[in-house]
């Protein structure tokens, strides 16, 4: 009877306890925006009604990004087609406007059109991306070539052989957008991009000689249309979106995203990517 007993239980754990354990991977998924397989809707009568609700809610989920990204890819369409005719018109008025007016109104177009760009940027940072193998030595000399032919100092420092399995498109836009912000506020000084390989993650680190982030203000600064007062004002160039498509991203796949202060006296974004099997 005590067997019975053991083992009926031990059934009756088994049947609640792994439909629990697929609904909490699932909602750890659908929290990074990973691709979602539906539960299946049957097992005890609440876990069923759990599982649809999570199901439809992941439908809905899908549904709104994929609506934001069309809305904002029709705003951006339709803002750009008046914008092309204004710089069109400046140059038309060039020689007969005030110089310096001319130079202000191009560089608040430029301005827009940086923001339209960013904004669409941030709207795509939650696509699904399938990953792929990818030696990380390889992706960050790739990225440095990009800017060393902008005419920035980029010292990479990597790993002999590290082989990670990531969406290589949205591996380099973080670095990409981490660079940006290193070049914009380092004041034209050497950045260093630094990697690591450990047994189960890789880490990468950006290193600037700027004047970094106050530790109050790096948990703010991943927000959109967040910028810091001083050198980080909208005059330098800054949109407020680079940070937070990077915090985006990083959210989206499952990396972990860290700012510090560097060694080198500027700010220090530390990216931690999980290893392939």
């Amino acid at each position: 009877g005590g067997l019975f007993i053991l083992l009926s239980a031990l059934f009756v754990v088994q049947r609640v306890t792994k439909p629990l354990a697929e609904v909490e991977t699932a909602l750890r998924r659908l929290g990074r925006g990973q691709r979602f397989e539906p539960l299946p809707e049957g097992g005890p009568t609440e876990l069923a009604a759990l599982a649809r609700r999570i199901n439809k809610a992941e439908r809905e989920i899908a549904a709104f990004l994929a609506n934001r990204t069309t809305l904002l890819a029709g705003v951006s369409h339709d803002l750009r087609t008046p914008l092309t005719r204004m710089q069109l018109e400046i140059e038309l008025l060039a020689e007969q406007a005030d110089p310096q007016l001319v130079d202000g109104i191009r560089k608040d177009l430029a301005e827009m059109e940086d923001m339209i760009a960013r904004t669409m940027e941030l709207a795509r940072g939650l696509d699904r991306q399938e990953p792929s193998d990818a030696e990380l030595g390889a992706l960050l000399d790739e990225v440095r070539a990009d800017y060393a032919r902008a005419g920035n100092e980029v010292a990479v420092s990597v790993p002999p052989l590290c082989t990670l399995r990531v969406p290589p498109k949205a591996f380099r836009r973080v670095l990409a957008n981490l660079l940006d912000n290193a070049v914009r506020y380092g004041g034209g000084q050497r950045i260093d991009l630094v990697a690591e390989c450990l047994p189960d993650r890789a880490v990468v680190r950006v290193l600037d000689r700027g004047p970094g982030i106050p530790a109050d203000q790096r948990e703010a600064v991943l927000r959109p249309f967040h910028r810091l007062e001083g050198s980080r004002s909208r005059h330098t160039g800054g949109s407020g979106l680079g940070l937070a498509i990077v915090s985006q991203l990083c959210e989206a796949q499952g990396w972990t995203l860290t700012l510090g202060d560097a060694p080198t006296g500027g700010l220090e974004a530390r990216v931690e990517v999980p290893r392939a099997a």
